[in-house]
């Protein structure tokens, strides 16, 4: 395999283990200010109610001191201000007047061990996303889309980050889990302590292995291995994107190599028969195997990558001719700006589409076949293409042109929405607006459709992209609604709804409308 691909690889590792280690600190600080803050109130009980370094136990079954309970509600309402559904602070929170001298202590530990979960899951949360993301840009730039192909945003660097791939729970949940057992242990080994008799300085020690030396050492494995999965995932998807449908393990040889990733060093598999921790990495925690794509020769794939770019920006195709043609007659508002179009600055705008280069000149070739037909009129058609690949999968030229809509009939849609290797779609705006509530609208719910493009008549274009589905036609609904209690004109309620529709979406990232 290529060090041209393995040297990406490898400085993306790097750059991963870097920000693992800037991460490990953090954490360690984190742990660390919240042990010292139970550390404090446990000195606090041993000057209270010790003597010679000793807490008798019979005290600590004696009920709360009112000081004592104080604290521990200030830090319980102060935890569930923000975190209102942790259900077991809230049964400490009802309970707290019941509780004796130890139980308080045990559940202030408890409320230091929250605190810390929460903050240290969103550090995690965001450092995944930013190794999902380098790993999708790592693996672009190799296939010649630049350094910052995609954005924090993009379906292909979110989809893997917390999903569950091992067992049946995602890291977020194994975090929180990992948290109760811990807590429950820390409450045990305080009540034991306290029974032998032991002395504050011994309980610290114990505390400190078991509150930071401990759960770092988890969590941090935890990250180690995850970040592994969503980097390996991202790649996988941009390469399952760019054609390849096989690849093959490397392992790091690092001195650490173990005989499970020997085992599958250098072989190829299918992407359909991938399976994490199988024959795709990571195998087994802490696992840095890598991926690459299953070529013989990287060197001639790449030759051909740069010999198709070339013959973007120096060779119109045949069908493109037609499209710089323009026609005899008058000029209205539906003419085609062809000053514009006929220029290497609108032909490179489809190379920053993110989609394979064959998908991207079979768009630019799709446009120039409309913009020539409808030049001067306020007509549409409508393209469904091979999402991989660029090939015609369905088309309405045969349709009677219709004043700004173009739709597919019923045969189209079912073949659009069963093909295999999912559907770009073309069409035109006659007025060169920005997409239309319809337009976004069957981006986002036509069964397979990964992208929808969309080229004005004087030269724009817009590339919808579709990142998650999940509450955006339930909120378009509820949106509609509200709308039509303003107005009786179904239009304008519409039109009034996708203004607001647009306004959530800047939060809640349903799509995203780029202008190419």
């Amino acid at each position: 395999m290529s060090t041209y691909w393995q040297r990406r690889q490898n400085m993306a590792d790097a750059a991963m283990e870097r920000d693992e280690h800037a991460l490990s600190k953090r954490v360690e600080q984190v742990y660390t200010r919240e042990l010292k803050g139970l550390e404090r109130e446990i000195a606090s009980y041993y000057q209270r109610y010790g003597e010679d370094n000793v807490i008798a136990y019979r005290r600590l079954m004696e009920t709360m001191d009112p000081v004592d309970r104080d604290l521990l509600i200030r830090d319980c309402d102060k935890f569930l201000a923000v975190h209102p559904d942790m259900q077991s602070i809230v049964d400490v929170r009802k309970s707290i007047y019941k509780l004796n001298r130890l139980e308080g202590l045990q559940a202030s530990a408890r409320v230091h061990f929250y605190n810390v979960t929460f903050e240290v899951s969103g550090y995690v949360d965001k450092h995944l996303l930013k190794q999902s993301l380098r790993g999708a840009n790592t693996a672009a730039e190799a296939m010649g889309f630049g350094k910052s192909f995609y954005n924090m945003d993009s379906d292909a660097v979110r989809r893997f980050v917390d999903t569950v791939w091992t067992g049946n729970t995602s890291y977020s949940q194994r975090i929180w889990d990992n948290t109760e057992t811990l807590a429950s242990y820390v409450s045990q080994d305080m009540a034991k302590a306290f029974a032998r008799g032991d002395s504050y300085q011994r309980i610290a020690k114990a505390l400190e292995k078991r509150f930071v030396d401990v759960p770092q050492s988890s969590l941090m494995r935890l990250v180690y291995t995850e970040g592994t999965y969503v980097s390996r995932m991202a790649q996988a998807e941009e390469l399952k994107r760019e054609g390849f449908d096989s690849y093959t393990i490397q392992a790091v040889h690092d001195g650490r190599t173990c005989e499970q990733c020997h085992g599958v060093e250098g072989k190829t598999f299918r992407f359909e028969d991938m399976q994490v921790g199988v024959n795709f990495p990571p195998l087994h925690p802490y696992c840095r195997c890598q991926i690459a794509p299953a070529v013989d020769d990287w060197d001639a794939w790449q030759q051909k990558q740069e010999e198709f770019g070339q013959r973007q920006k120096l060779a119109r195709v045949e069908e493109n001719e037609a499209f710089v043609k323009a026609k005899k007659g008058g000029k209205n508002r539906y003419s085609v700006n062809y000053k514009r179009v006929n220029t290497k600055e609108y032909h490179d705008k489809f190379g920053q589409l993110p989609v394979p280069k064959p998908v991207q000149e079979q768009l630019y070739i799709q446009t120039g076949r409309m913009l020539q037909e409808l030049d001067g009129t306020p007509y549409e058609r409508l393209v469904a293409l091979d999402a991989r690949t660029g090939d015609l999968v369905a088309d309405t030229y045969s349709h009677e042109l219709v004043k700004l809509a173009a739709n597919f009939n019923k045969d189209e849609l079912k073949i659009v929405r069963k093909h295999k290797n999912g559907i770009v779609l073309l069409h035109n705006h006659p007025g060169d607006s920005y997409p239309s509530l319809s337009d976004i609208y069957s981006a986002m719910m036509t069964e397979g459709v990964s992208g929808s493009l969309v080229s004005g008549h004087g030269g724009t274009v817009y590339y919808i992209e579709p990142i998650k589905l999940h509450g955006f036609e339930e909120r378009y609904s509820i949106l509609l609604e509200e709308a039509k209690q303003f107005t009786t004109e179904i239009e304008r309620a519409q039109l009034i709804a996708f203004i607001r529709l647009e306004e959530e979406n800047e939060v809640k990232k349903w799509y995203r409308v780029l202008k190419i």
